[in-house]
């Protein structure tokens, strides 16, 4: 507990000294060089994801409705349009990875590093979906049937813990342990950095109000912790029109991009913090065998 209240206090005098400016100033070098490297590298997804919005404007628009239904009411979807909600979840996991994969490495790209990185980060993903899902089944299994809906702070923070163990993973071995010890590094780096992640917190809170002032210009209703906790079809659908037109998909793409381009500025920030003390040890892993 001494040394946990030590970390916070070396934390705070960190941010209230030139390390912090030093950092952000960091963070957004790292930035301005990743995007660049994600436009050089997967710029024509990008292009194509805009050109196909637009000439399948009807089945996005289904899809959207659909899924900003309750799940009682989630019914009429054909086997095309789930295949097409199919590639546009594909699509996104691919510019989420990849602009992962740059971001640790922006200035060396190349066909193998990219390769190995999405073989890796899929693995991870199906890890803990098949943790998930083992998990669920167990409380299925105790009569556990109704779960509430996780505040988005929860979910922000499940996030952060989930970018952390990503980072934490790609340095490791790749064994099955390294999971468990990317997981401990993760939630160590957290409880024992804690004032700068709340700081940390906040500061994108206020961001997202400022985004969510900015798009009501272009009457978009836009919630300021969607980024955080991820945009909800709700948050698609209030600004659908009964009509389709060029204008509602320039909005759902205006929303979609503003908040791709914020989830990197996000996770960023979180690398470079993880690249600065991922060498650092605050205590003993649980996880080791120590002979006596």
């Amino acid at each position: 507990m001494i040394i946990l209240f030590k970390e916070w206090q070396k934390t705070f005098s960190a941010i209230f000294s030139m390390a912090f400016p030093f950092f952000f100033e960091r963070s957004f070098k790292q930035f301005w060089t990743s995007i660049k490297t994600f436009f050089r590298y997967f710029g024509w997804i990008l292009i194509l994801n805009i050109i196909f919005s637009f000439l399948f404007a009807e089945q996005i628009f289904k899809i959207t409705k659909f899924l900003a239904k309750p799940p009682a009411e989630q019914i009429g979807l054909t086997f095309y349009d789930v295949l097409f909600y199919f590639l546009i979840l594909i699509t996104l996991f691919i510019l989420s990875t990849g602009f992962i994969l740059i971001v640790r490495r922006p200035n060396s790209i190349n066909f193998q590093y990219v390769k190995t990185g999405f073989f890796r980060y899929v693995q991870i993903s199906l890890i803990f979906s098949f943790s998930i899902f083992f998990i669920v089944n167990i409380l299925f299994s105790f009569g556990v049937s109704n779960f509430p809906k996780l505040h988005w702070i929860i979910i922000s923070l499940l996030k952060l813990i989930g970018f952390l163990v990503i980072f934490y993973w790609f340095d490791s071995n790749f064994g099955f342990k390294d999971i468990l010890f990317s997981l401990e590094n993760a939630l160590n780096l957290i409880l024992y950095k804690l004032p700068f992640f709340i700081i940390l917190f906040f500061l994108f809170i206020g961001s997202n109000y400022l985004v969510s002032i900015l798009l009501d210009f272009f009457l978009i209703k836009y919630n300021y912790y969607d980024i955080l906790s991820g945009i909800s079809y709700n948050t698609f659908y209030e600004i659908l029109p009964k009509d389709i037109s060029f204008v509602s998909i320039a909005k759902l793409l205006l929303i979609k991009y503003f908040s791709l381009l914020l989830n990197f500025i996000f996770i960023t920030f979180i690398f470079v913090y993880y690249s600065i003390k991922k060498k650092e040890t605050y205590t003993n892993s649980i996880f080791e065998i120590h002979e006596t």
